[in-house]
Parts: C-alpha cells; structure tokens; sequence
C-alpha cells in the first residue's frame, strides 16, 4: 500500500498537485491512512486532514505540526447541504490554483469549522451527530427534512 501511495504522488507532482492524508485515524481504512503510515510517508505529504464535520482530530493535528503538513479542514461533503461547513483558511493572496497549490505547499493553511453555519444547515448538522452517537446510517430525505 505504501508504495502505491509513494507512485500515486510521483503522478501528482508530474500535473503540479498535492498529496493530503484525508480521514486519518488510528487504524487504516478502506479511505484513510493510519497515523503509523502517515508518520512513515510524512516526507512524501504535504497535507493531513485535521476537522471535518466530526470535529477536530487532536492526533492529526500534532501530526500536522510535528511533521511540518499542511493542517486541512474538509467538509466531506456527501449532500448539498454539506458543501462548505468546514474549510482551510489559506495565508495569502491566492489568485490562480497554482497559488493555493504553492499555499498549501509551504504549510500557510487552517483548519475550521464556520461559525456562522446556516440554521438550516446547524439542524442537518446535528441530525447527523445524533446519527452517529446512536450509531445509525440517515437517509438523505431524514437529514434534509426541516423538522
């Protein structure tokens, strides 16, 4: 797998891109990194993902300071209503996508979640917490209902 991820990258530098360990957790998964193969490929990352809609990941992001990655905040996004809740504040000017590139590359990024969330998207968001406390998948008509 790692060596994989290690040919992956040498692609993504060819067409000017970025590699970001998204959902990292203590195991891998079928999507994300374990924090052991993330601190054996930190030379090879340029960013990890430290908030997304679940909050903020306290392992990734001593790992983002302690390997020098970019702290990224990712909404996951799997419905409309999803779509920008959480985010990375890009340091600078950025005016093309080969800056935000370059921003990400030097490490002048934050992670947050928006604290001016829609209501709307404040009762889809915590539909979906209370989903995951009790460990049940919603439907999409569930979460976008306005009761």
């Amino acid at each position: 797998m790692l060596t994989q991820i290690v040919q992956m990258r040498r692609t993504f530098l060819k067409w000017y891109g970025i590699a970001i360990a998204a959902h990292p957790k203590e195991k891998r998964g079928l999507s994300a990194l374990s924090f052991n193969e993330i601190a054996q490929l930190q030379h090879k990352l340029d960013g990890i993902e430290v908030v997304t809609l679940k909050g903020y990941n306290e392992t990734a992001a001593q790992l983002a300071t302690q390997y020098n990655l970019a702290a990224m905040g990712s909404s996951d996004s799997h419905m409309l209503v999803q779509v920008g809740l959480v985010a990375t504040k890009l340091f600078g000017k950025p005016e093309t996508w080969e800056d935000v590139i370059d921003i990400i590359r030097q490490r002048k990024t934050d992670a947050f979640i928006r604290s001016d969330i829609p209501d709307y998207a404040q009762r889809t968001l915590s539909k979906m917490i209370l989903y995951q406390i009790l460990d049940k998948q919603p439907r999409d008509e569930e979460l976008t209902s306005g009761e």
